[in-house]
């Protein structure tokens, strides 16, 4: 759940193909507006796959983002997400961050800044898990 200047909105990975000519099936971020509790309104997406870091491959699959999830920190808008780990010995696991510009539409992907990764070298997180965190002393 993300909310942006009064409104909802629901980020989830959302299946998609990488190209025409390529049938691996791929995850990007998508977003849509809650028009209530239960119901979303029409969907875009909101990133895709396009670093050399999240087009890795993964078993014969395309990119997969995941698990988004959205915070806030001094006044400012993100959403975190999941990269899949490659195969192979030594894997990381990295992860993306979209900033909110903080004016604009949220469901336009020009109005998001792109960065990382953001790497955790042999983290392994359990499935469907949303949260990775340091202790700070």
């Amino acid at each position: 759940m993300l909310r942006v200047a009064n409104r909802h909105y629901m980020v989830w990975a959302c299946r998609t193909r990488e190209s025409p000519s390529d049938d691996k099936i791929a995850y990007s971020i998508c977003i849509a507006p809650l028009l209530t509790p239960t119901v979303l309104g029409p969907s875009r997406v909101l990133t895709n796959a396009t670093e050399p870091w999240e087009l890795r491959p993964r078993d014969g699959f395309g990119p997969q983002l995941g698990i988004p999830s959205a915070f806030y920190h001094n006044g400012k808008t993100f959403v975190y997400y999941d990269v899949e780990p490659s195969n192979g010995p030594g894997r990381d696991h990295p992860f993306g961050l979209l900033t909110y510009k903080g004016r604009g539409d949220p469901m336009s992907a020009n109005n998001w800044i792109k960065s990382g990764p953001f790497v955790n070298v042999g983290l392994q997180p359990t499935p469907n898990a949303t949260c990775y965190t340091t202790e700070n002393k």
